[in-house]
């Protein structure tokens, strides 16, 4: 089989990539609680170096084709990291029947080439597309093993993510229809997942169920973009709808609670000469409740990879915008650290080119919905539906790029994280990567 494989891959046009990036990272992060009326305050540092080989294949011949990225890490000072290897954004086969492409393995979803995502989200698994006409592309996810679509960039300098958490039965199916024409790009997209017996979610009652409650979710999509002439606006809808099954509650009919959210999401980007920026606004919805304060309804549960690039947000706090299907299951947490809270979160990019050198400013804002009272659940900028705690990271970068001419590249990332006084973390970060392309 291998030697079959070798054969196929030798007989079709070949390009192939290597990057080798050394990084050097360090954060550190501390916070105040008030024990016995004396402030108590706790400290956390990290620091590490490590190596980062990328091999980047792809090829294609008569329709069938490859794309082959993968990640192999190493650490020098966390002896106890295991996740040494990481696949790519793709990771896939393609094999043409026809007018099918069948492929297997890992491919992102489509997204607009018009706008930059920091949210990624794919098919690990076996599935089949088509190009119905020159503007429609038709995609079908037939198995989809998901566990969160963890990526290298998110990863590494967290803590390792193969744990026992990872481990269950669970699957995901969906399909999604692609028009792209001129500068248009719109997608409508649905999954179905069923959690099976995956993560700590599914445990609730196993007296009934000893394999799992098999809690399910699905998400339904409708994302939009256009590009003009220095511009790029977006648009995009989601809808949440499933069931966790919990223990009894005499406020709800059944022994379990919905799951019924929706979130918008808007993109602006603008070009001019050597400027660059961003402003991306992710607004949820959140639980419904009732006077006392408990969940009728769960909110909004997003999927896939951390939505952001922020990096103490992602890799200190590790905290997500709202409940999640995580590589760990489905999360929903009210705290600081890890958690799942449905919240407003505010995207700002800048950045200035001078030849290959960049600078680059970046700002990420979340303000959490209220976890308290009553509440109807709905989509809402209104102040009262928010906390007044906030967690804002300010990032800046500068970059000498020859990627496309010399193959080199190096980068300084500095990151600052505030806090309001109810949460009272502060954080810093550094770190410093440079790569050779061969």
């Amino acid at each position: 089989m291998v030697r079959f494989v070798l054969l196929l891959l030798a007989a079709i046009s070949l390009h192939a990539e290597y990057r080798v990036n050394m990084i050097s990272a360090y954060k550190k992060t501390t916070q105040d609680k008030l024990e016995n009326n004396k402030t108590v305050t706790t400290e956390a540092k990290t620091s590490d170096n490590l190596v980062a080989v990328h091999g980047n294949f792809s090829g294609a011949k008569a329709g069938f084709g490859y794309k082959v990225h993968f990640i192999l890490n190493k650490r020098f000072n966390d002896k106890d990291y295991k996740d040494i290897l990481y696949l790519g954004e793709n990771c896939y086969l393609l094999l043409p029947v026809k007018k099918l492409q069948f492929v297997l393995g890992r491919k992102l979803f489509s997204t607009s080439p018009y706008l930059t995502e920091n949210w990624k989200d794919g098919m690990e698994g076996f599935g089949v597309e088509t190009q119905v006409s020159d503007q429609f592309r038709f995609h079908v996810y037939l198995v989809d093993f998901y566990r969160g679509y963890p990526l290298f960039e998110k990863y590494f300098l967290y803590k390792n993510i193969a744990d026992n958490a990872q481990n269950g039965e669970r699957f995901r199916h969906g399909l999604s229809l692609v028009y792209h024409k001129d500068n248009l790009y719109s997608k409508f997209q649905f999954t179905y997942l069923n959690l099976g017996n995956w993560g700590d979610a599914t445990k609730d009652d196993l007296k009934s169920q000893p394999k799992g409650d098999s809690d399910f979710i699905y998400h339904g999509m409708f994302q939009v973009s256009k590009r003009g002439k220095y511009f790029t606006s977006g648009f995009e809808f989601q809808f949440a709808r499933g069931l966790d099954k919990a223990q009894s509650n005499s406020v709800r009919k059944e022994k379990s609670i919905p799951i019924s959210g929706e979130l918008i999401r808007l993109y602006f980007e603008s070009y001019w000469k050597f400027f660059h920026t961003r402003v991306e606004a992710f607004i949820p919805d959140s639980d419904k409740r009732n006077w006392q304060g408990e969940i009728l309804e769960s909110g909004f549960v997003g999927s896939g990879s951390y939505p952001s690039n922020a990096f103490l947000l992602n890799q200190e706090l590790n905290f997500y915008p709202a409940g999640w299907l995580t590589p760990s299951g489905l999360q929903k947490v009210d705290a600081s650290y890890n958690g799942r809270r449905n919240s407003f979160w505010a995207h700002l990019f800048l950045s200035a080119r001078l030849d290959d050198l960049f600078f680059i400013l970046e700002g990420d804002h979340l303000t959490p919905r209220k976890a308290t009272g009553a509440s109807n659940g709905n989509i809402s900028l209104r102040r009262e539906e928010y906390e007044k705690s906030f967690l804002f990271e300010l990032t800046g970068s500068i970059r000498y790029d020859r990627r496309n001419t010399d193959g080199f590249f190096i980068q300084f990332n500095v990151s600052k994280l505030y806090t309001s006084k109810d949460i009272l973390i502060d954080g810093t970060s550094a770190f410093l990567q440079g790569g050779v392309i061969f």
